[in-house]
């Protein structure tokens, strides 16, 4: 039987994103996008931390260095030591202007970072672009005209990307850091929530995190839902399997834009979630180094 537990240590985020399990050291780490925050969670001492930087800061990815990780900021891509809290900046600059951000990160096995970009006050344009980045390769564009990015997926032959505006996962074949033969995997009616942040299940189905409907959709390879787990508030942005035997489920929401009336109806939004639920466990995530 499912069981949904609100994670009371964590404050109500604004726009929480970026879920991250690091398994090597056994932490979780999030941010809330609005809140120019990133948090590192200690599932098992309860022990959260947080930084606060000067814009907005979209994405984590470990390091194998414990006190070292790379971010998504605003702007582009920076290493942040958190114990001395030295940012060093990696690339920045590159995106078309300055309402255009970072939004949501994946990891594929040759070390390279996947992430997208969108306008950071009108959804409804469409100047996101699909970038990668690596040491060896440097910065590349790889696909434009996305509305809002999110939940770049990589497996061994595909990479998946959404356009949450459009209701639309797509799927790319990848080979050696090159994308070709662009395809919907998965097309969403608008009564179905849009999708988000994404992550695998140890079978190589894909969890989904549903904007607006408060659902985690879990998709076989086929693109057919073969499982729905609804949490108490309407915008989830983000899942992530954790823990020891990567059996526990986190998700992240958001509040941002909801209304008196809304918050009061759902007063869990903005919270971190787990969800334990009997027989489902996830991959572990590819860290970077940079």
């Amino acid at each position: 039987m499912m069981k949904i537990k609100t994670i009371k240590e964590v404050p109500k985020l604004t726009l929480g994103e970026g879920l991250f399990w690091d398994s090597e050291y056994q932490k979780l780490w999030f941010v809330d996008i609005k809140d120019f925050k990133l948090y590192s969670f200690d599932i098992y001492t309860k022990k959260l931390k947080f930084w606060k930087f000067q814009e907005e800061v979209c994405w984590v990815v470990p390091t194998y260095d414990e006190y070292k990780v790379i971010l998504g900021l605003k702007r582009g891509i920076a290493k942040f030591n958190i114990e001395n809290n030295k940012l060093q900046w990696i690339i920045k600059d590159f995106l078309k202007n300055d309402k255009i951000r970072l939004n949501d990160v994946g990891v594929d096995n040759e070390n390279r970072l996947w992430f997208g970009s969108m306008h950071n006050e009108n959804e409804s344009l469409s100047v996101g672009e699909l970038f990668s980045f690596s040491n060896k390769d440097g910065l590349k564009r790889h696909d434009k005209n996305y509305k809002v990015t999110n939940g770049p997926l990589i497996s061994q032959n595909y990479l998946y990307h959404n356009d949450s505006v459009e209701g639309i996962i797509y799927r790319y074949e990848i080979d050696k850091g090159t994308l070709k033969n662009k395809s919907v995997f998965k097309k969403f009616a608008f009564n179905e929530g849009k999708p988000d942040g994404m992550c695998f299940d140890e079978e190589g189905n894909i969890l989904v995190a549903m904007w607006g409907s408060g659902k985690i959709n879990r998709i076989n390879q086929k693109g057919e839902i073969i499982q729905s787990f609804k949490l108490p508030v309407p915008f989830v942005t983000n899942v992530c399997f954790g823990g020891k035997n990567l059996d526990r489920l986190f998700v992240t929401s958001a509040n941002i834009g909801m209304s008196e009336k809304e918050l009061k109806k759902y007063p869990k939004s903005g919270s971190l979630f787990e969800i334990e639920i009997p027989n489902l466990k996830g991959k572990e995530l590819k860290k970077v180094e940079i």
